[in-house]
């Protein structure tokens, strides 16, 4: 069977990730997109399919999915996008982003990785980076992400503002953000703020906690960690005493 190629560093997400996919399939992972490039240069065969979580550092999903469109060598590998809400530490939502189709909601994740799988290679338009058509297309979410990203540092970044610059009406964003994510507007920025805290922490880009809250405008170190343990089913403080352990 094909490889599956999954692009994601944290252990327990790569776990509850891999209970939605087929059991025959060859798993392969990597911890960031150029890690994932370096493993597609020197494959003997393609994968039928690449997952990757959406914000990572130093390159994100979307720019992960661009580099691979862009290169004729890998161009009809299957992208998608995932984004892993963990509820509990049993229970945890799956939603995936197809950057050239659709997206499928928790609850036909597996369903719709098999039927993609099924379809084998999926040919993809090249996007078009302009204001929201009826159906945005994965350039005009990843612009999205990065006006987010933006506009971290202010803990009081409303959704008029981000409806403003992205130049859309308040309802049409929530709709588009909901069909294309599975999360409300609140929700998404919340997110990005939370994928924005973990790159720091990957990266070794800061000393602590409180740190890392003032980066994503979270206020406090207590309110980063409860909402990061919620989203990811752990603390954010695993990096820091890695990082100390290391330094020893």
């Amino acid at each position: 069977m094909a490889d599956i190629l999954i692009v994601e560093p944290d252990a327990d997400r790569r776990e509850r990730l891999c209970a939605v996919l087929p059991a025959d399939r060859h798993l392969v992972f990597t911890d960031d997109g150029p890690a994932a490039l370096k493993h597609l240069e020197t494959a003997e065969r393609l994968p039928a399919l690449l997952l990757s979580g959406i914000g990572m550092a130093p390159m994100d999903g979307f720019q992960l999915a661009e580099r691979l469109h862009r290169d004729e060598r890998w161009s009809r590998i299957p992208v998608l996008l995932f984004h892993l809400a963990v509820e509990s530490d049993s229970d945890a939502s799956i939603y995936l982003l197809d950057v050239s189709r659709s997206v499928a909601q928790p609850s036909d994740a597996a369903q719709y990785i098999r039927q993609v799988l099924e379809k084998g290679a999926i040919r993809r338009s090249k996007p078009k980076r302009s204001t929201p058509p009826r159906e945005p297309g994965h350039d005009w979410l990843r612009q999205l992400t990065e006006t987010v990203q933006e506009c971290l540092v202010g803990s009081q970044f409303s959704v008029d503002e981000l409806a403003e610059k992205m130049n859309i009406g308040r309802k049409t964003l929530y709709r588009i953000v909901r069909e294309h994510t599975g999360l409300s507007v609140n929700e998404y920025i919340q997110s990005v703020r939370l994928q924005r805290g973990r790159a720091l922490l990957e990266s070794r880009q800061v000393a602590n906690l409180r740190q890392v809250a003032h980066a994503v405008g979270l206020g406090s170190a207590d309110h980063f960690s409860r909402l990061y343990r919620k989203h990811y089913g752990h603390s954010p403080a695993v990096f820091l005493t890695k990082q100390k352990a290391s330094d020893k």
